[in-house]
């Protein structure tokens, strides 16, 4: 490859402004718990021998300024070497925890290393009124030091400026630190973050006990099992954060107290998933009591690391009882590793992408615990209360499926550019020898690809082929499957011999009756096999659906809940991440809700919102690595103020061109 020279360009300004703004905003429970999550977690990746880690988070104010200081101990330090930035291309050493806080979006080999985007120091900046933080660590090797880093609008430079010339370590950085914050030196191992002229909303959290509510909340069983402690300090007062009611759950069942424990009350401890693959449940207990549990600890909790994921709640339960129910779910080190895969979690390591393999098979271990504890246990089975959920996510689903219909069209998948698409990949080559369906089709075209019962695949035949020059002799058949269960055998195995450039059909017809009770896709399977060895030649399928839609990709994760917190508690809805990775919470408790609900007009009006939702996304689409724009279906020229002017009507002229957009669509929808 030619030597461009690019070693010695400029470096491209970023708005690390807007960075921190969009990060903090992909916390689907603000600034202010993403804040806490990120510096305990960050305390318990660097634990240090079985003690518990002790993290202090406190407002201190002095002659300096005012700060927001989070201090861990029982904890390794920042350890590892200052980094150049061409050196970042490498895979750094898992123990190099102080390049890594500098750096951004380099992962970590270490799969038991929760924090592996680098998004955590933004939300730590997003706290700072400046956006300007700084930190110290001593390290068990004695060294101490200092540094600092600042968000602006054309970059984030980092303190000290040559660190390799001029490391704030030592004596430099005990000064550096007293001089910018007024602060004592570490005197134990540890790290300490120092979030400059913190924002009002952060020191409030901590004097009125919300941020402590927050911990309690995330970190109960960490909290619980003595491995974290918290103190909160702030106006003088220091008080540790402690458990909240319902946890630690009863041990014992007594008057509407009815528990559900893994190893005691069912031994199913798999998790499995579609291609067969196994993970253990650790630990999963579950208890109904005898009163409503707050709302945000109702549920089974999704525990990672220590740390809680997300909730989900008990719907197949009247509320009188759905209210009443709290648990949690641990895994073992395998899961917990491949939780963390980048698909299972978007946008940040702190939810759940459901529809990502390893979340829906989590998803559906704990309904059927649910289940299996609401039968068992609370005398309960299909109520009100669940054909209410049944419905709202037969409109969620229907709504998303009229939503992906114009997917494309939306670009809500993030595929366009504005280049030349890549060309067509080139087809498959003839197979010599194979086995191939002919005649299929849907028995009701206007229902495809669902068949009810009742219908006739009359027309198919099963054909083997060879186009060799020598005979070959094969075993071939042809099964209904549903999944792995064969379900009807249409061509019993056939022992054949095919003539070099001969055909051998079989026709088959099959009545969709009495075997395909389960609704769900099934698959019409021929087979080719080798008559003397059985080994498998060749395969082909075909797919239908018996009274069921076929599943799809929906453009977005959709996600009902229970009101949002000011100042968002108007809101219909809310979206949290970027095409590709997005979810859309819907607030179930909003009046536009309840009346679509009580109207059965749910489905227009999730699609309505949904569609809303959609062009959100594709507006917030970012621009491409290269610095030019990706694509915008809006044209800016509509917007811009005509001949120059002062810009007062850009508002009223967005406005109109974002309505000419929505309206478009909105047309196509409805007219579909």
């Amino acid at each position: 490859m030619p030597d461009h020279g690019f070693e010695n360009g400029r470096e491209r300004a970023a708005d690390y402004i807007s960075i921190c703004d969009n990060i903090a905003g992909s916390y689907p429970l603000g600034p202010i718990h993403g804040f806490q999550k990120d510096v305990i977690q960050n305390a318990l990746d660097a634990r240090s021998g079985r003690s518990a880690v002790e993290v202090r988070i406190e407002h201190v104010v002095n002659p300096t300024g005012s700060f927001l200081v989070v201090t861990d101990s029982g904890t390794t330090g920042l350890t590892g070497p200052y980094v150049k930035p061409d050196q970042y291309d490498e895979d750094l050493p898992d123990d190099y925890h102080w390049a890594r806080f500098e750096g951004f979006a380099f992962t970590k080999r270490n799969p038991d290393a929760l924090g592996a985007r680098g998004q955590g120091k933004f939300i730590l900046m997003k706290a700072s009124s400046e956006y300007l933080m700084y930190y110290d660590t001593l390290r068990t090797d004695g060294v101490y030091r200092f540094g600092g880093t600042q968000a602006k609008r054309t970059g984030c430079p980092i303190l000290p400026r040559d660190p390799f010339q001029d490391p704030w370590e030592g004596k430099r950085a005990r000064a550096e630190l007293r001089a910018r914050c007024g602060l004592t030196p570490l005197g134990g191992t540890g790290t300490r973050v120092i979030v400059v002229s913190p924002c009002l909303e952060h020191i409030d959290a901590l004097r009125t006990g919300a941020l402590a509510s927050f911990i309690s909340e995330t970190w109960f069983r960490a909290l619980e099992k003595r491995r974290l402690r918290v103190t909160i300090a702030v106006d003088g007062v220091s008080t540790e954060v402690g458990i909240q009611v319902p946890y630690p759950l009863p041990t014992g069942e007594a008057g509407d107290v009815r528990l559900w424990t893994l190893g005691k009350d069912f031994h199913d401890d798999h998790i499995i998933l579609s291609d067969g693959t196994q993970f253990r449940v650790k630990k999963f207990e579950m208890a109904r009591l005898e009163s409503p549990v707050h709302e945000d600890l109702r549920g089974v909790a999704v525990i990672q690391n220590n740390m809680k994921i997300e909730a989900r709640q008990m719907s197949s339960a009247p509320s009188s009882i759905a209210d009443c129910v709290a648990g949690f779910i641990e895994f073992d080190t395998p899961l917990d590793r491949e939780l963390r895969k980048g698909e299972n979690q978007h946008p940040n390591h702190y939810s759940l992408h459901w529809r990502s393999r390893v979340p829906r098979a989590i998803k559906a271990y704990i309904e059927k615990q649910m289940e299996d504890f609401g039968r068992s246990k609370l005398g309960i089975g299909r109520d009100p209360r669940e054909e209410r959920k049944r419905r709202q996510s037969a409109a969620e689903e229907a709504a998303l499926r009229e939503i992906a219909r114009f997917a494309r069209d939306l670009d809500i998948f993030g595929r366009r550019t504005g280049g030349t698409p890549p060309p067509p990949p080139p087809p498959p080559p003839n197979k010599p020898v194979g086995v191939s369906i002919h005649g299929f089709a849907y028995p009701d075209p206007d229902m495809a690809p669902r068949v009810p019962r009742g219908s006739k695949f009359d027309d198919l035949v099963v054909e083997a082929y060879n186009r060799t020059a020598n005979v070959v002799d094969v075993f071939v058949a042809a099964r209904v499957l549903h999944g792995d269960r064969v379900v009807q055998t249409l061509l019993e195995p056939q022992t054949v011999s095919v003539e070099p450039g001969r055909k051998v059909p079989w026709p088959v017809a099959f009545e969709i009756g009495g075997d395909y009770a389960e609704p769900g896709e099934y698959r019409i399977k021929a087979t080719m096999d080798a008559a003397e060895t059985g080994e498998r030649i060749d395969d082909v399928a075909r797919r239908f659906w018996v009274d069921a839609e076929p599943p799809f990709r929906a453009p977005f994760d959709a996600e009902p809940a229970r009101g949002f917190p000011e100042p968002h508690h108007r809101r219909q809805w809310i979206v949290s991440g970027y095409i590709g990775t997005a979810k859309v919470y819907y607030n179930v408790l909003h009046p536009a809700y309840l009346e679509a609900e009580q109207a059965d007009e749910l489905q227009d009006y999730l699609r309505s919102i949904f569609l809303d939702a959609a062009i959100e996304l594709v507006l917030n689409r970012p621009d491409l690595e290269d610095g030019t724009a990706d694509f915008h279906p809006l044209d800016a020229q509509a917007i811009l103020p005509a001949g120059g002017g002062d810009g007062g009507e850009v508002p009223l002229r967005t406005y109109q061109e974002i309505m000419r957009y929505v309206s478009d669509f909105r047309w196509r929808v409805l007219e579909g």
